[in-house]
């Protein structure tokens, strides 16, 4: 039925509510119709466009300017001239001239690396090398001509190598101490010794520095001989070879370089062999062997059998092997 005075029905109501929100025609809240865009002239255009033209060439231009270049009314400012003095810190110039003797005394001692061990050998001997002897110097040179050695002597040493090395490990029979051997337990009633020991020799060769007396008593044959010997010793053993004399208050200790002869060292000169033993075997750990060829004529300095107990408290062992000549000097290593 109709609605009396003109009202709306309830049911017209209704449809205007479920109506959807966009319907309406109206903009929600939020929202802004879009403006309708701005037409530009042909003019405007063509001002942009060189706007544009000019803007990109500035910025071509700035990029191909050198950054250091001055800017526009700034001064141009020359830059400060370089000092390549210390580049060049070995340049000659007057102010580094040197004394020829002082550049002598400096060659000689690169070259030959030479080392001063008198105080160390003096504390050895109690603060004393001998009232002749004021210095013991090591030294060692570079050019020298080879060391030959001799051949036959080589292989005789090596025959006693290979004995020695078939030794390393042995059972020896018939010992008063080890384990009991039943081959010798019918000696028991008469015979004490009926055990085995095996026996280990030590395994390779000790720290080894062979010693050379080159003084004036071992000139001629004798000196050869002696050279000749460490030379087939050396090829055989990883050792240093030394040799001594003494000349003035100076004791002197040169190291033959690697298999090769001394420059210009001839034999001459006195024989310290007490301060060379103990001066060569600075360095060595407990358990080092020194080799000492001599004729046995030590003559200056502190004797041979001083510096033995003094080494011998170290740990280190010498072996004297005295070759010909002075006999009567062999007195000086009889302790």
């Amino acid at each position: 039925e109709a609605c009396e005075d003109g009202e709306p029905s309830n049911e017209t109501e209704s449809r205007e509510d479920e109506s959807e929100p966009g319907e309406s025609g109206e903009p929600e809240d939020g929202e802004t119709e879009p403006e309708p865009s701005e037409t530009k002239t042909d003019g405007e255009r063509e001002e942009e466009e060189a706007a544009k033209f000019w803007e990109d060439k500035e910025d071509k231009e700035m990029d191909s300017q050198d950054p250091d270049a001055p800017l526009p009314g700034e001064e141009e400012v020359e830059p400060e001239p370089e000092d390549t003095s210390l580049d060049r810190p070995l340049a000659s110039t007057e102010e580094d001239e040197m004394d020829e003797d002082l550049a002598r005394d400096i060659n000689n001692a690169v070259e030959n690396e030479v080392e001063d061990v008198t105080e160390e050998v003096k504390e050895a001997f109690d603060g004393t090398i001998g009232f002749n002897v004021r210095a013991v110097l090591r030294s060692r040179e570079g050019k020298t001509p080879k060391m030959k050695p001799n051949m036959l002597l080589r292989k005789r040493l090596e025959r006693i190598m290979s004995i020695k090395k078939r030794l390393q490990a042995r059972t020896m029979h018939g010992e008063q101490y080890g384990r009991i051997d039943k081959r010798h337990l019918h000696r028991v009633a008469t015979d004490e010794r009926i055990f085995s020991l095996k026996y280990k020799f030590p395994d390779g060769f000790p720290t080894t520095k062979i010693l050379l007396d080159l003084s004036g008593s071992m000139s001629g044959h004798q000196a050869d001989e002696v050279l000749e010997a460490a030379g087939a010793l050396q090829t055989l053993v990883d050792a240093e070879v030394w040799c001594y004399n003494s000349k003035g208050s100076q004791c002197n200790l040169v190291r033959m370089d690697e298999g090769k002869l001394v420059h210009k060292y001839q034999p001459g000169g006195n024989t310290p062999s007490g301060l060379a033993l103990v001066g060569v075997s600075l360095g060595m750990k407990k358990g080092g062997l020194i080799i000492h060829l001599t004729d046995g004529g030590h003559n200056t300095g502190e004797s041979p059998w001083r510096a033995y107990w003094i080494l011998e408290a170290r740990g280190i062992e010498v072996v004297n092997v005295i070759w010909g000549g002075d006999s009567r000097g062999n007195r000086h290593y009889v302790g």
